[in-house]
């Protein structure tokens, strides 16, 4: 069995779909020839067991439009292609073992794949005693990486510009009566504990001249 399976999801932003992220992955792709799509698994053999793979997935499942409908939603659906995604890795090659995770998100995409953590550490993902878990040894998370993600919302005077990106932006812009962005950063929450479980932690922000997210918000 290929038990060194890192899996790699790539998460794009608001009125985003998986092109948004092609770069990234054609990029990530042409790094190293261990680096792979869900496509290639089907030439992994026994005797190359003792390398590392690293599967690149975009997530498809969140595009355009179905960004408004807002975090929560969002997230669920990011965790079920995750199940989604893990499940057709097992399908295409019985010869494979995911042992490695990282997500890099890009913009609300941070903020969706910190929902997604919480529904994760709540289901057990974390843990060996998660059902889709074939070694019985817990998956490594290695990098939660975030590109430009609003993580302590955006602040504006003016209501209507929150509601003019659905749920999402109500949320965003800290109008919603549950008040999620905060829900998400304290520091018993299942987001926050779902988060501490990746070795490394990154934010990439613009320190100048991004209007939409700004530094404070960007870089917490």
């Amino acid at each position: 069995m290929v038990n060194n399976i890192h899996l790699v999801v790539l998460v794009h932003g608001l009125w985003g779909c998986d092109k948004d992220m092609e770069y990234m992955n054609k990029t990530l792709l042409s790094q190293h020839e261990n680096n792979i799509e869900l496509s290639s698994l089907y030439g992994l053999e026994e005797d190359e067991k003792d390398k590392q793979y690293n599967l690149i997935y975009t997530s498809n499942q969140n595009a355009k439009f179905k960004t408004y409908d807002g975090i929560e939603i969002c997230g669920k659906r990011l965790q079920l292609e995750i199940y989604d995604v893990i499940n057709k890795i097992y399908q295409q090659n019985e010869n494979v073992q995911i042992n490695k995770m990282s997500i890099i998100a890009y913009s609300l995409g941070g903020l969706i794949s910190r929902y997604c953590l919480g529904l994760l550490y709540n289901d057990k993902f974390f843990s060996a005693d998660w059902v889709g878990n074939l070694s019985g040894i817990p998956i490594e998370f290695v990098n939660f990486i975030t590109f430009v993600s609003p993580h302590v919302g955006v602040i504006s005077p003016y209501s209507r510009v929150a509601k003019l990106v659905g749920h999402s932006g109500v949320q965003l812009y800290l109008k919603d009566k549950d008040k999620i962005v905060y829900q998400m950063s304290l520091p018993h929450s299942s987001f926050i504990k779902g988060l501490r479980k990746f070795k490394h932690l990154k934010l990439y922000s613009n320190c100048i001249n991004d209007l939409k997210t700004n530094f404070f918000t960007t870089g917490i």
